[in-house]
């Protein structure tokens, strides 16, 4: 259980707040939107996420529910876990 849904992804924190709180106007009770930091290494991106530690069925699902609701279609699954062993390995 350690996949996350990405509805977007930013290399400055001021654009994955305003994502964050386009989020959290259209959807207050839908979707549970946070930023998640960079990881270090080689990744500088701050990531706008719905869902973290999932299952990979269930953060696929999320993701579809996510694309169907209005949110980007480039909305992807992503394990950070994984990133960050190839960032230090």
């Amino acid at each position: 259980n350690q996949w996350s849904v990405v509805v977007g992804s930013y290399a400055k924190s001021e654009g994955a707040l305003a994502d964050l709180a386009e989020i959290q106007k259209r959807f207050p009770n839908r979707f549970q939107a946070i930023v998640c930091e960079p990881l270090g290494g080689p990744d500088i991106r701050y990531r706008v996420v719905i869902g973290r530690y999932l299952s990979y069925a269930d953060a696929t699902k999320l993701k579809m529910d996510a694309i169907g609701a209005g949110l980007s279609p480039d909305t992807w699954v992503w394990n950070p876990f994984d990133m960050k062993k190839s960032i230090y390995q």
